[in-house]
């Protein structure tokens, strides 16, 4: 969903790190179980928490996925078989259209990764972010979109804010936002963003949280994402 030839322009350095710290902190707490299998047996885990040890048999992939989750103080258990790792990377490499769109290629290897047989995991799968990013632009169609983070509900300024231009559903400029009006504003806590992007339903979430802010408009233009969010604020 972001144009090959896209325009990055005049994004502001201080805002632009605090969005990479919060996007670093998501991923620092993310809470995921890994188990490493081959010949049916395990070969390696993370965490060591997991009720698993090098040489257990492994057994139903998927019947281990649950067993772990429950057992285990985790947000998600993943178990692979390395074996079949190799058929992925083969998978994804035919998947490359050179000129193509990176975002259409990560959503597509995305949906490969969790539909391999050779890939179990406890809950179901989260949902794609790069189909549900590519549903949000197409759902604007053209306009600019402002994502606004605040360091808390009442403050006035956010710390850090991006400005999205769309069309023919696509990004085709990212800069800092401008004082011109925007078509649609995102507006959400610091603490929204980072549960945003350790949920299993990235866009949605945002969405959701967007829709309990005032400062938040033309969320109307998303008819798409309507099955994710509920009381509209505009």
């Amino acid at each position: 969903m972001i144009e090959a030839d896209v325009e990055v322009v005049d994004l502001d350095p201080a805002q632009w790190a605090v969005l990479n710290e919060l996007v670093l902190e998501a991923r620092r707490f993310r809470k995921w179980g890994y188990v490493l299998h081959n010949d049916a047996h395990v070969l390696t885990r993370y965490p060591d928490k997991l009720d698993v040890v090098p040489g257990d048999p492994v057994g139903d992939p998927q019947a281990l996925a649950e067993r772990l989750l429950m057992s285990a103080d985790v947000d998600r258990v993943v178990v692979i078989d390395r074996h079949g790792l190799p058929a992925i990377a083969r998978a994804a490499a035919v998947l490359v259209a050179p000129g193509g769109p990176l975002t259409r290629y990560r959503e597509e290897v995305e949906e490969l990764y969790w539909t391999s047989p050779a890939v179990a995991t406890a809950p179901a799968p989260p949902a794609n972010p790069w189909r549900a990013t590519r549903a949000l632009a197409e759902a604007v169609g053209a306009g600019t979109v402002h994502l606004c983070v605040y360091d808390q509900a009442c403050s006035a300024a956010p710390v850090t804010a991006i400005a999205l231009t769309v069309a023919r559903g696509s990004v085709v400029r990212i800069s800092s936002p401008a004082a011109e009006t925007a078509d649609v504003v995102l507006a959400l806590t610091a603490s929204d963003l980072v549960a945003a992007m350790r949920s299993s339903d990235l866009v949605g979430r945002l969405v959701a949280c967007a829709r309990d802010d005032v400062r938040s408009r033309g969320l109307s233009r998303l008819p798409t994402l309507a099955a994710a969010v509920t009381s509209p604020s505009d």
